[in-house]
């Protein structure tokens, strides 16, 4: 008589909860499928790495515009842990989680208030020619820019005051390496002809002051005039050393 031990060992051998596993199995292929199945079982289930880093980023780029919001219209010092995290209706720990510190956050501030000036400002000046064409295209802009619904240039006045070194030099450098930008196009156009040999130095420098006195005027309102003021400031700064320059400068 054949013996029915293998039967048994595979008998034995066969987990006890198979059937529960597989209607686990089973209940998250149907819940797929069940558009009445909760949202929150189906989100979960739906989740994946991809779209947790998509999540992350947008959070994280959310943070930072709201700080640059602050920074700009009420200083770093408002653009708090506290502020920011009630802003966007997020916990502090929420908030830091994606950079660590306060400093780290109030750094990508300052780096998107840079991004924000150069694609205003820089980049359609960039698409013009070297020299003056650039320089007038330059002011055109960065006129335009001061107190406009883009202007964010508050996160460089207040960054000036930040209590952080690393805040304050990123600050520094951004402003340095602008004023030599608007140095060495210049001495561009006084090597065409087109600017008298004045310190190019000294131009940027007026450049920069006329602009600083004019986000100022805007900001606080002592002068509806100040964008038409800043902009002549900014022609008398670069006087064309040709009669045919000057007489179609002095037509603005």
């Amino acid at each position: 008589m054949p013996s029915n031990s293998g039967q048994r060992h595979r008998t034995a051998s066969t987990p006890a909860n198979s059937g529960s596993a597989n209607e686990s199995v089973g209940r998250q292929r149907s819940l797929h499928r069940d558009p009445t199945a909760p949202a929150r079982t189906r989100d979960c289930l739906r989740m994946s790495p991809r779209n947790n880093a998509a999540t992350a980023a947008g959070t994280k780029t959310r943070i930072v515009e709201r700080t640059v919001q602050l920074a700009a219209s009420e200083g770093f010092d408002a653009a708090s842990l506290g502020r920011v995290a009630s802003d966007l209706s997020m916990s502090k720990a929420g908030v830091l989680g994606h950079f660590g510190k306060m400093e780290t956050l109030h750094l990508a501030a300052v780096q998107a208030a840079i991004e924000s000036f150069r694609a205003q400002v820089w980049d359609p000046a960039s698409k013009v020619p070297r020299g003056l064409p650039r320089l007038t295209r330059i002011c055109d802009r960065w006129i335009a820019y001061l107190g406009g619904p883009q202007y964010v240039g508050g996160c460089f006045n207040s960054g000036e005051y930040h209590r952080s070194p690393a805040v304050r030099d990123a600050v520094a450098r951004a402003l340095q390496g602008w004023n030599e930008t608007l140095a060495a196009e210049v001495r561009v156009a006084q090597e065409a002809g087109d600017l008298p040999n004045d310190d190019p130095g000294d131009v940027a420098f007026g450049l920069a002051a006329a602009a600083a006195a004019t986000g100022q005027a805007l900001r606080l309102g002592l002068d509806l005039d100040a964008r038409k003021r800043g902009r002549r400031l900014m022609d008398m700064l670069l006087p064309s050393s040709s009669a045919d320059g000057a007489h179609m400068r002095g037509k603005r």
